[in-house]
């Protein structure tokens, strides 16, 4: 268990449950926070990875190359830019799946309704 100190953990676990594929991009982001909290609640990288994949082994969601273009056109279009950049790489690829998001992510919920994604927030 990687966050069971986080106040939601219980409720993210539950609503993953069942769910084995994540964006590419989502990936590299937890592993990224995860190894790096302070306090030291911060994992190892190989403890994150085999944790991940235990957790969701199917196949990664990626953006195809030429989508990216047209991404940042949209981004551009809709006036986001800095963070907001990623949340639409990772609306885009849920998008381009017909994948739903899940999220505890209050701010990143109208940059992916933008996008078009189907997404849920996760609450308490």
């Amino acid at each position: 268990m990687l966050s069971g100190w986080h106040e939601h953990h219980e409720n993210a676990l539950a609503a993953v449950d069942g769910i084995d594929r994540l964006p590419a991009h989502v990936l590299l982001e937890s592993s990224s926070v995860l190894t790096r909290l302070p306090g030291g609640l911060a994992r190892p990288l190989p403890e994150v990875v085999a944790a991940l994949r235990m957790s969701f082994g199917g196949p990664l969601l990626t953006l195809p190359g030429p989508k990216h273009q047209a991404l940042l056109e949209a981004l551009a279009e809709a006036g986001l830019a800095g963070g907001a950049v990623y949340d639409g790489l990772i609306a885009a690829t849920a998008h381009h799946h017909r994948a739903r998001l899940l999220t505890l992510d209050r701010r990143a919920i109208p940059i992916y309704r933008a996008l078009g994604v189907d997404v849920i927030r996760l609450t308490d």
